[in-house]
């Protein structure tokens, strides 16, 4: 049985995933040490080269048990970390991060004014 962190490799494209101990199955639709994993396992990050990526989530996502709800704007890095707080530039433009970790809500990015 596979656990804990595994990489696939799909005709040339690398799918990243987490196994649960004790099931063996993919973890969906959570955050994992800090990393966001999405509806069908495989962790959501920044691709071709980006330090950050926006992501509207698609389901609602256990974190902290609670949940980021559906149709929020999250942030995550190269490394499928969730960006909870601050100003992150993605492809140029600075956004700044509205999260709640205490209870099921709704997350944002907005613009920043300070560019």
């Amino acid at each position: 049985m596979v656990t804990g962190k595994t990489t696939v490799e799909d005709d040339g494209e690398i799918y990243n995933y987490y196994f649960d101990k004790k099931l063996g199955v993919a973890l969906k639709n959570t955050v994992k040490d800090g990393v966001v994993y999405g509806p069908e396992g495989d962790r959501v990050d920044a691709e071709d080269g980006n330090t950050n990526a926006k992501y509207i989530v698609t389901e609602d996502i256990t974190y902290n048990g609670h949940k980021i709800l559906k149709d929020s704007v999250i942030i995550v890095s190269s490394t499928g970390k969730l960006r909870t707080s601050g100003s992150v530039k993605v492809d140029g433009v600075k956004y700044d991060i509205h999260s709640n970790t205490k209870e099921d809500a709704t997350w944002t990015v907005t613009e920043s004014n300070n560019q």
